[in-house]
């Protein structure tokens, strides 16, 4: 099965990472007003494998101070299922199972998520994700490209949202 990974360093402290990372329903749509209208949960408990979140994209009219530019076509979202958060270890593994990649023509579309801790105050987000499926090979390289800068974005959009509201 194909993957990519994507690993980004952050200054901010692991366990301050994978709290707001926690709370990303809620932060995401605030830092990225421009790319994520909203993330609701729609199916099981939230945080709890099973559940299911909706994530809807496109720009809103108010911008944010961390928002630059757009990430996903305004009315489009996926459904991503929950699989596994193993909270020790700060990783959590979720799959779309509509709209979003799927909708682009994948049939399979899973990322793990792996908070790793550096320092006492520095952190590496490290995200693998597997996919399956693809019609032509110019489209699957614009979709993990388009994923890469996407996942790079919003959390270095998190990181600065932490430095200033949570001093890190």
């Amino acid at each position: 099965m194909p993957t990519f990974e994507c690993e980004i360093e952050l200054d901010v402290a692991a366990p301050s990472v994978w709290l707001a990372l926690q709370e990303q329903d809620t932060i995401f749509p605030k830092i990225l007003p421009e790319c994520i209208v909203s993330i609701e949960q729609v199916a099981g408990a939230p945080g709890q494998p099973g559940s299911i979140r909706l994530i809807k994209f496109g720009p809103m009219k108010k911008k944010s101070l961390f928002s630059r530019a757009k990430v996903a076509a305004e009315g489009t979202f996926v459904k991503e299922k929950l699989v596994t958060l193993y909270d020790p270890g700060y990783t959590v593994t979720t799959e779309e199972v509509e709209g979003g990649h799927l909708a682009q023509g994948f049939s399979r579309w899973v990322s793990t998520t792996r908070v790793i801790p550096v320092a006492s105050d520095r952190s590496r987000l490290n995200f693998a994700t597997f996919y399956e499926g693809g019609t032509r090979r110019t489209e699957v390289e614009k979709a993990v490209k388009k994923a890469k800068e996407g996942i790079v974005k919003a959390v270095k959009e998190l990181e600065e949202y932490m430095k200033i509201t949570c001093n890190g």
